[in-house]
């Protein structure tokens, strides 16, 4: 009854929301670090749900039962119930799910409902690493994936020049059976670039685009040859 209402609401000032993501805290953190839903331990559960809980490890052996098990397992079941509220107010909505860093993915793809996109937060800027593809892989092959990328890091990176932009980026998403990718950043200067080539790289017409001719067309097209 309270994501009804929050649902509902949230649709009548935004009708044409076609996606909504459940953004957390990072899992398997101590209390005070994480959200409770992501610190919930197994101590907790009620039965029924240590039963289905336990159940899970049969079929994810390569999971292990830990507090971000138990934690993305309880999120599950908060997804599962914002979903028969969707199911009420707009059946279409896509509810989605986020959060900070690769590490919980395994966990979340194992734990949520199988129709739930993962749109995961590379805080870490740790999307080129093998251990990174192989987890985004392994979870794209079962669901939706979205990975977000960084123009500026909050913490410690978000004043003065952006990232450097991934390189062969189309290839990186078809790497990690990713259906598309996102790009979050701080409302500073200059990150033209980085958009610019990250958008370019996953068009068709000029895939994997060079970073190089992507700044050299902008200076073209921006100043002119002759400036």
């Amino acid at each position: 009854n309270y994501f009804k209402q929050v649902l509902k609401l949230l649709l009548e000032m935004y009708p044409q929301i076609d996606q909504l993501s459940v953004w957390h805290r990072r899992p398997g953190t101590k209390a005070g670090l994480g959200s409770i839903w992501m610190s919930f331990p197994y101590e907790k559960f009620p039965e029924d749900w240590k039963m289905e809980y336990q159940n899970k490890f049969k079929e994810h052996p390569e999971i292990e039962d830990n507090l971000m098990a138990s934690g993305t397992f309880a999120y599950g079941k908060l997804i599962a119930a914002i979903q028969r509220a969707r199911d009420e107010i707009k059946p279409d909505l896509v509810i989605s799910s986020g959060s900070w860093r690769f590490q919980y993915i395994p966990y979340a793809d194992a734990m949520y409902p199988e129709d739930v996109p993962l749109v995961p937060l590379d805080w870490e800027v740790v999307f080129d690493t093998p251990e990174s593809e192989t987890i985004l892989a392994n979870a794209g092959r079962n669901r939706e994936m979205y990975p977000v990328i960084w123009a500026h890091h909050d913490d410690h990176r978000y004043i003065g020049r952006p990232y450097t932009p991934w390189n062969n980026l189309s290839d990186r998403l078809k790497n990690t059976n990713s259906n598309g990718f996102g790009i979050i950043h701080w409302t500073t200067h200059p990150l033209d670039l980085y958009f610019t080539s990250s958008a370019r790289q996953v068009w068709k017409n000029s895939e994997n685009e060079p970073l190089e001719t992507t700044v050299q067309n902008y200076v073209n097209t921006s100043f002119s040859e002759n400036t």
